[in-house]
């Protein structure tokens, strides 16, 4: 699962990169991939989508609202997508993205800041800046941001790495959370490596970081296991609970070698 977020997070930064590098972009697709056949009205600077097939677009900002019962793809400047149903797979690679909404399939974003709250069947992958995440996700959840504040519920793995973790959700399957992975940035601020952690967790939960601070209504039904500078205060309801001292070292070498 690490390495699987590890390749999504860099493969998205090639995304973005081609983006903000081309002067144009070409795509060649089938006519249906392309969003000239579809029902569409204008309200409230939204365009208010309604198709059963897919939908894919290029260009710049994009406000959406509506259905769409296939796949959406898009890649443009900022998506602002208002309680947009999407019954197949999103993609987007875009500048920042607010989504709202629910996905039926896999949603896979890659963009500067990232608002998800549409409620996810299929596996959610974010590679993002700024991210902020409230929504149920039935599949696996793989996660990379500078900062990141995530609520809801997920019911499957969950992976994330940022500098900066807060979170508080319920978690059904394996958890991993890494802030701080370079324990000597050229640039680091106060909360650099900090992971604030509430919730619900149903399997082992896994944390590397510099500095955890565990919240009094945490409960872990698994084994939770820490790699950071100082041990926390154990506070709320653990079954069993394995502490490391990182010393120092990158979380990349301590849980490959784990």
């Amino acid at each position: 699962m690490r390495q699987s977020m590890r390749k999504f997070a860099l493969a998205s930064v090639a995304v973005l990169g081609a983006i903000s590098l081309s002067g144009c972009v070409i795509v060649v697709a089938d006519d249906d991939d392309f969003d000239h056949d579809f029902k569409a009205s204008f309200k409230d600077g939204y365009r208010v989508l309604d198709r059963d097939g897919d939908y894919s677009t290029i260009g710049g900002d994009l406000d959406l609202r509506g259905r769409v019962g296939g796949d959406v793809s898009l890649l443009s400047g900022d998506v602002n997508a208002d309680d947009l149903q999407v019954g197949g797979d999103v993609s987007i690679a875009a500048g920042d993205v607010d989504f709202s909404g629910a996905v039926d399939g896999e949603a896979s974003v890659a963009a500067g800041d990232v608002v998800w709250s549409a409620d996810t069947g299929g596996e959610l992958s974010i590679a993002a800046g700024d991210l902020d995440v409230d929504a149920r996700v039935g599949g696996e959840t793989s996660l990379a941001a500078g900062s990141m504040n995530i609520r809801g519920e997920f019911r499957d793995s969950f992976t994330a790495e940022a500098a900066r973790i807060t979170f508080d959700a319920e978690v059904f399957g394996d958890t991993t959370l890494v802030a701080g992975d370079d324990f000597r940035p050229r640039r680091r601020d106060a909360d650099y490596g900090r992971v604030e952690l509430d919730g619900h967790f149903h399997e082992d939960l896994t944390v590397c970081a510099i500095d955890v601070d565990l919240s009094d209504s945490l409960r872990v039904e698994g084994r939770l296991e820490i790699w950071a500078e100082e041990a926390p205060d154990q506070n709320g309801s653990m079954s069993e609970v394995v502490f490391h001292d990182r010393d120092g070292r990158d979380c990349d070498d301590l849980l490959d070698n784990a």
